[in-house]
């Protein structure tokens, strides 16, 4: 919004700097626009399925990729793909419907003649690999598959069959549930995770995380109230309050005794995932992986996407799981063909 009003500020109407962040932007997002009109969700950070269309409005004149990411987003909305305001919370109307009316009056002239000079969003050119070093992300293009990984959130990865435009593999990681109740993920971002990128061969191994779940009895929330009651007219204090709540149910989340590694495996349009899982002295009730699991809690995200539906995990059977807790080890090993499964533990 500053860049489009620029010439008024003496600061930055000449600022290219600006420019090329923006630029490197579009192109970024680009890669999370999916095949199936579907944007970002469980491999990003927050597991937010939003996209703000606005400001890809404002450069499509002058930047054509802007104007392609934008006009896919907008089949992604028509087609029931994305999250519109009329499924959130209330409180997000003020700036979610606003965004969508902004877009529509400054919806941007595209700069190319018609469908066959639009630019290419990543997932419609050549085969590709690319690497993001610091975010830890990896995609890849075959003439058939588009492959998300984030390897920075413990493996999570999703494939996308170009020909259907459909999501047919999703793997959020995994989910355990120990014997006193606690659940641990390796679907968490931690620095100190060990990652080695060495394609077609991807690794991640580190200890899970214990998945917060705090919830209020009546007396907690009662308490809760109280307190927000006595200091929350106070402006300092109810940001400190706020990040403490942020904390103890976004941010914070302390190791598990529960170990993994993951290797995964891209061989064409085939997946080889092998996940090894390590007990350090306690016992699992139950063992989830792969599947749709938003673990992170962020109050814009966990919405239904139908998408959901075309994918499913691996729920480990009573045989896997006596395997685990009596050898305190387990390995899983999927192959993905065009959808299809097929596992084997030890």
């Amino acid at each position: 919004k500053i860049y489009k009003h620029r010439e008024q500020y003496e600061r930055v109407k000449n600022d290219r700097k600006m420019r090329e962040v923006m630029e490197r932007a579009v192109e970024f997002c680009s890669f999370f626009a999916y095949p199936n009109g579907h944007y970002a969700g469980t491999v990003g950070s927050r597991q937010t399925l939003h996209f703000y269309p606005h400001g890809f409005e404002l450069l499509a004149p002058e930047l054509p990729l802007a104007g392609a990411v934008a006009d896919a987003m907008l089949d992604g909305l028509k087609n029931g793909a994305l999250v519109p305001p009329a499924i959130q919370d209330d409180r997000y109307c003020q700036y979610r419907v606003p965004e969508f009316l902004l877009s529509y009056v400054d919806y941007g002239r595209r700069t190319y003649a018609g469908e066959q000079d639009r630019p290419r969003l990543p997932y419609e050119r050549a085969p590709f690999e690319k690497h993001f070093p610091n975010g830890r992300l990896f995609i890849k293009k075959t003439p058939r598959s588009y492959f998300v990984v984030n390897l920075a959130k413990g493996g999570v990865v999703k494939q996308f069959d170009l020909d259907r435009k459909k999501l047919i593999f999703n793997d959020c990681g995994v989910l355990a549930e120990l014997e006193d109740g606690r659940l641990a993920t390796s679907q968490w971002i931690d620095k100190d995770y060990r990652i080695a990128v060495e394609p077609p061969k991807l690794e991640i191994a580190g200890a899970a995380h214990v998945v917060p779940t705090k919830t209020f009895t009546p007396l907690k929330f009662i308490a809760f109230r109280l307190a927000m009651l006595a200091i929350g007219w106070n402006a300092w204090m109810a940001y400190q309050m706020k990040g403490l709540i942020r904390k103890l149910l976004m941010t914070r989340s302390a190791r598990m005794p529960l170990g993994f590694e993951r290797r995964i495996e891209m061989d064409g349009d085939a997946l080889k995932i092998t996940d090894t899982i390590v007990l350090k002295g306690v016992n699992v009730r139950r063992l989830l992986i792969g599947d749709e699991m938003p673990l992170r809690y962020v109050p814009q995200s966990r919405y239904f996407q139908p998408q959901e539906l075309d994918v499913e995990g691996w729920p480990a059977p009573p045989e896997a799981i006596a395997c685990l807790n009596r050898q305190q080890r387990l390995t899983v090993t999927r192959t993905v063909h065009d959808g299809a499964i097929q596992v084997e533990f030890q």
